[in-house]
This record gives C-alpha cells, structure tokens and sequence, in this order.
C-alpha cells in the first residue's frame, strides 16, 4: 500500500485526483496516527504542518480530501477539546478496512513521461481511476484525429481506411518516400492494425479491458503512433 507521503512526492499524480480519490489514503494514514497516540486524538494543525516539505498545491489538496472525510463523518471534532482536534468515528474505521487505494499506484503503471502531450491530457485521469476501457479508446480517438489533422482529410475518414490512406506506401501523405516499400507497408499495417483492434470494436460495441498493464502497453503504443503522426504531418 502506498504510504501519504509517498504520493504527496508525485504532485503531478496526486493533483489528478479528486477529494473523494485522495481520501482513502488520507484516513489510512489518520488511522495510523491515532494508533501511536495515547489519548487516539490527531490536531488538525499538526497534520497539515506534517506535510511542509511539500508544496503548498499539495498540502492544499490533502486538506481538501481532509474536509470530505470530516463531512462524509469518517472522522469527527474531539469532545471536551479545543477546536482542531478530531479523532477516526466507527464509520472511519469500517471505510478504512475496506477502503481500495489502488488509485494512488496505478500511475506508476503508466509512466506519464512517456505519453504524448494529447494523449496525457485526455487519457491520464481516466486510467488513474481504472476506467482502462475509456482510456484505451480515447488514446486510438486521439491517434485517428490527428492523423485527419495532419492530412486535412473529412470526418467521413475513419478507422483502418483512414489510415491505409494517410500511409499509403505510394501517395500517402504521412509515408516516408526515403525508406523501402516493404517498410513502407509494415508501417502502414502497424497503424491500420493498431487502429482496428484497439479503437473500432470500442466505438461498436462494449469491450472490457481489466488488467491496468495491459491497458497501459496500448496506451504508450498510441503514444508511439501520435509521435509518428507529428513527425509526418503536412505543413
């Protein structure tokens, strides 16, 4: 399990999540202060100040995930105590135990130093929250897109045609005149094939993808082939 201070180092992941995302591990680390302390009680301050080093962003979002458990009555103001002392309620435990931080390592899974810019903006928050099957049909959307772009083709230009015809070994807009047909033509298959198995069965038809490395190997191959497409595109 990934411990707070452990995300809070990776800004870029942790500043993707929402509240109610960064919550669980909030209270797993709650959970664990109030072990080591004898009277089971934790300053509001005291935790806030715990994360220092940290940017400001950062310390901001685990208070924001701080201010869901407290209003979803997982943890609650102390009795007979000074404002700012708060202790884990019956409910913060149960969540606790049962609570799924998966979340918080799924982006080590994926690199996002690898993605492609386009790729990175519309996919990465998807696969943060194990929605593989968007993210994986979202990168293809953004690869059979930009090669229109590139190519100025019409909308009506879609799928395994669009890119047989934007990477035509002869007259495609997007080949490389300068390699050897067979090249030519392995490129074109890779594209063609990429597009056909990864993004045309998700615009037809519900495909379930549940393993997050898998998800992510054809996520990083969208990247690829984004890549591609920019360094081919017509001025």
């Amino acid at each position: 399990m990934a411990a707070l201070h452990e995300v809070a180092s990776n800004a870029d992941m942790l500043l993707t999540l929402e509240p109610e995302e960064l919550a669980p591990l909030v209270l797993q680390e709650l959970v664990a202060q109030e072990k080591n302390r004898s009277l089971g009680s934790i300053n509001r301050g005291n935790f806030s100040r715990g994360f220092h080093s940290h940017s400001e962003i950062v310390q901001r979002a685990i208070m924001e995930a701080w201010a869901w458990l407290e209003t979803s009555g997982a943890i609650a103001q102390l009795p007979q105590q000074q404002e700012g002392w708060f202790f884990v309620t019956r409910r913060g435990h149960e969540l606790a135990q049962s609570s799924d931080t998966t979340v918080f390592t799924r982006g080590q899974t994926l690199p996002r130093h690898l993605l492609h810019p386009r790729i990175e903006q519309k996919v990465w928050s998807a696969f943060l929250r194990g929605q593989y099957d968007s993210a994986v049909f979202e990168a293809f959307k953004q690869v059979e897109v930009a090669i229109r772009e590139a190519c100025s083709f019409p909308d009506t230009d879609i799928g395994v045609s669009l890119a047989r015809k934007a990477f035509h070994t002869d007259n495609g807009p997007l080949t490389d005149a300068s390699v050897v047909p067979a090249e030519r033509q392995a490129l074109s298959d890779l594209v063609a094939g990429a597009l056909g198995s990864y993004k045309n069965p998700h615009s037809h038809r519900n495909v379930t993808i549940s393993d997050a490395s898998e998800a992510a190997e054809i996520v990083i191959l969208a990247s690829h082939l984004l890549k591609i497409v920019d360094a081919r595109k017509v001025i």
